[in-house]
């Protein structure tokens, strides 16, 4: 088995989200009033690092586990919480963002964001073995010199990129999101994402178009359809999703990424991170405590 990386870079965003269970979303003249609130740490790096953590101490790794270490903006309540990880390369800010999740009782939601005004430019890694970027990143000013130019330089060092596309999408320059994917080892979208970067509807059509690009490997994430692996080898595979009773969706994706990008690290094929990562979606929509997750996964593993 090839050695385990010594690290493994997140580039990504770390907010707050509050969290609403709503009767349903609020429409024009109806109000919709929330019968439960809890705010808990959010975002893409923080759900991948946590989801990369249980993982870890479920006992993935066949010898000590890589180091987590954030590129993000923090505030200092964030960092307290991710502890486990290495933020030394992360900056500081009084206030990171805000996310507020509207929940139904059949787990779909409703996400609105408030970004703090001036934030810093987000911070990147010189070096690395293994890094994933949010697509998020794009939104940034000037993302093809601070995310893009950044991230093909530590590819062409040998890296290895795993690649997650983001709801809004439709804001983010199509060229620069092309460019990633055809540097990306493993590229990563819900059936939506895909769809809306192609103008393609059918789901195998998406695939191929991103595989043509250059992405070693595509994962289209269908929710409780379960999802599509298709890999530039030729080879193919759909993954069924774990029957699970959901308590909300908010971070499921960054929990399916997490595993792929651990399966990665630890040496496990492209068909076997994406059957991990399905599970581990899925588990996390049910909302249990961390220990009960890392029992889950336990016997899983």
């Amino acid at each position: 088995m090839a050695e385990l990386p010594a690290a493994i870079d997140l580039i990504g965003d770390v907010v707050w989200d509050t969290h609403l269970a709503v009767p349903y979303l609020p429409q024009p003249a109806r109000e919709a009033r929330a019968t439960s609130k809890s705010r808990r740490l959010g975002g893409t790096a923080s759900h991948v690092a946590r989801w990369l953590h249980l993982l870890a101490r479920a006992g993935l790794y066949p010898s000590v586990p890589p180091a987590i270490r954030l590129w993000a903006i923090l505030d200092a309540e964030a960092s307290r919480e991710l502890a486990f990880c290495d933020t030394a390369g992360c900056l500081f800010v009084p206030q990171v963002g805000e996310v507020f999740v509207l929940t139904e009782p059949d787990g779909e939601k409703a996400m609105i964001s408030y970004v703090p005004p001036d934030l810093p430019p987000r911070p990147m890694p010189g070096r690395s073995a293994l890094f994933y970027l949010s697509a998020y990143a794009l939104l940034a000013l000037d993302a093809e010199r601070q995310i893009v130019e950044p991230c093909a330089q530590l590819v062409a060092q040998g890296a290895q990129m795993v690649f997650d596309l983001a709801p809004l999408i439709q804001d983010m320059d199509a060229h620069l999101l092309r460019r990633l994917l055809s540097l990306a080892r493993i590229a990563l979208g819900n059936e939506e994402e895909w769809k809306r970067l192609f103008g393609v509807e059918d789901a195998k059509e998406v695939v191929q178009a991103a595989l043509a690009l250059g992405a070693g490997s595509v994962h289209l994430k269908r929710g409780e359809k379960g999802s599509l692996l298709a890999r530039a080898d030729g080879s193919a595979l759909e993954v069924e999703a774990m029957l699970s009773q959901p308590v909300s969706t908010a971070g499921a994706g960054d929990a399916y990424t997490a595993a792929t990008l651990a399966a990665l690290a630890a040496g496990r094929d492209d068909h076997w991170g994406a059957k991990l990562a399905a599970y581990c979606g899925a588990l996390h929509t049910e909302q249990r405590p961390d220990s009960e997750n890392i029992a889950a996964l336990q016997k899983v593993l």
